[in-house]
């Protein structure tokens, strides 16, 4: 959670801002946040992992070796994924599942290991399909169209 009681939203904040100069309020605005970012990523309540990790710093080499890439992205009507297999023998133990936003392929590389794909989007229970050529498994799973939302009342606490 962000520390939004730490700054100065009330009715009342108006009146402050309003005999201020622009450099001034630049001025205000810029202690604000190092006040609040001065405590580390921890005071403004992110977890200490978050702070000391960032994933445009990580060394590639430092990432799970056992994921094997795979390029997935969406359309307008499918999601597909694009997964290299070099050895066309795999094909005959793999098993493609997937869930409404998960890919799931067993016993790829190896006998009983599995890997796990995140979907760029919700996608149907039926209609999936995999072909192998090229040394590519294309997996292709058309995309659900589910408009139901709900609405969150939004209180005002103060």
């Amino acid at each position: 959670m962000f520390p939004w009681n730490m700054f100065p939203f009330g009715k009342d904040m108006k009146g402050s801002f309003q005999g201020m100069k622009p450099q001034d309020i630049e001025k205000y605005v810029q202690e604000t946040m190092s006040k609040v970012f001065s405590q580390g990523m921890n005071g403004a309540g992110f977890s200490p992992d978050f702070a000391t990790t960032s994933h445009s710093n990580q060394n590639p080499t430092s990432l799970k070796k056992d994921t094997y890439s795979a390029h997935i992205f969406e359309t307008h009507d499918f999601v597909f994924a694009m997964i290299p297999i070099k050895n066309e023998d795999c094909l005959r133990n793999i098993k493609v599942c997937h869930t409404s936003n998960q890919l799931i392929i067993e016993n790829f590389p190896n006998e009983s290991e599995k890997q796990v794909y995140t979907l760029p989007a919700t996608v149907k229970k039926k209609g999936g399909v995999a072909t192998y050529k090229d040394d590519v498994l294309e997996v292709k799973i058309p995309k659900s169209t589910d408009f139901q939302y709900s609405e969150i009342d939004v209180k005002e606490i103060f």
